[in-house]
């Protein structure tokens, strides 16, 4: 049997932060150690997981353009992609 199935964005994120979470590492860090998010989109869902509530601040969610990265990438000297020149 086969299937195919088609994720939005956040239902993928959210499926990648249920991997995160169940990861042996992960839960070891939960009951030992420390757990630093970064504040992006799919740490999104793993605090919310992990506290029962959306974060409140500043996270970001969404997407960069094209034309952002290649400013990054340029600004670090790096070429941006079809591109000659750094």
């Amino acid at each position: 049997m086969k299937a195919l199935i088609t994720l939005t964005p956040a239902e993928s994120q959210k499926l990648i932060a249920r991997a995160v979470l169940s990861l042996p590492e992960f839960q070891k860090a939960r009951q030992d150690g420390m757990i630093a998010l970064h504040p992006a989109a799919a740490p999104t869902f793993i605090f919310e997981a992990l506290t029962g509530r959306k974060p409140e601040g500043i996270w970001t969610r969404g997407s960069s353009s094209r034309g952002d990265c290649a400013y990054r990438r340029r600004s670090l000297g790096i070429a941006p992609p079809g591109s000659r020149d750094p």
